[in-house]
């Protein structure tokens, strides 16, 4: 589960195994994907240091869209900001808890202390379906009272006794069916999108890694048909929706 993943070492164990086979990595802001024709052909660090590339695929989480408007393409991916809070418990819960997920759309987990001497805690979160888009990280600590604890003090009374709660918001990067947008942007050869993950994008990583590299190595999928996902599939009124995905 996405929110279960140490961050840290799953990123330097997938970068060190990239650079391992050869990559290299580059930081910067790109500020300008060049062209030939239609087919992309490069891009622009920091508007002074150019890479040249017969494919470049977007992969810029709540800033994909304006990273494809840079190469003329258009993708209904929006930056939708996301709470989490972590409650402190004052007694020990006498069970860990996984990833559970009420009804209501609450759902917690045990996030476990890094020190012996820490008390327990949980972590605790709530999709705001009506939340507008934009790029906002100011955490509203008001919600925990009036959106999450109500939720979670009826459905587990025992976890209400707590001391204190810490709060911290970041960007989901959400498409109108919540999935992601997938493969090759309409008349943009070489640009490929792995955009829209709506918060399951750790998750589906190593799928879409997998995927890409086949479109880009063969220029079809070879292990999944992810053909429903492409971004095209807004314009035909043919969602992929789904009943949940955590």
């Amino acid at each position: 589960m996405t929110g279960m993943q140490i961050r840290k070492p799953c990123w330097l164990g997938s970068g060190g195994g990239a650079e391992a086979v050869g990559a290299k990595f580059i930081t910067g802001e790109v500020t300008a994907i060049h062209r030939d024709g239609n087919r992309v052909s490069g891009v622009e660090i920091d508007r002074k240091d150019r890479v040249n590339a017969a494919v470049i695929v977007n992969a810029a989480g709540p800033y994909a869209a304006r990273v494809a408007e840079l190469a003329g393409v258009t993708i209904p991916v929006q930056p939708v900001r996301q709470h989490l809070f972590r409650a402190f418990l004052r007694t020990a819960a006498s069970k860990r808890h996984p990833m559970i997920v009420d009804p209501s759309g609450v759902h917690w987990r045990h996030d476990d202390p890094q020190r012996i001497d820490e008390q327990d805690q949980i972590i605790v979160a709530r999709t705001k379906l009506d939340e507008p888009p934009g790029e906002n990280f100011a955490c509203d600590m008001s919600r925990w009272e009036q959106d999450f604890f109500p939720p979670l003090r009826r459905r587990l009374p025992s976890l209400s006794d707590y001391t204190h709660v810490e709060g911290w918001s970041g960007l989901y990067e959400m498409t109108p069916d919540h999935n992601p947008v997938l493969g090759s942007a309409p008349d943009r050869p070489g640009f490929l999108l792995a955009n829209g993950f709506s918060g399951h994008g750790l998750m589906m990583a190593p799928a879409t890694g997998k995927a890409l590299s086949e479109l880009i190595r063969l220029n079809h999928y070879e292990t999944f048909d992810l053909t429903p996902l492409h971004v095209t599939r807004f314009n035909k009124n043919r969602p992929f929706r789904d009943d949940a995905t955590l």
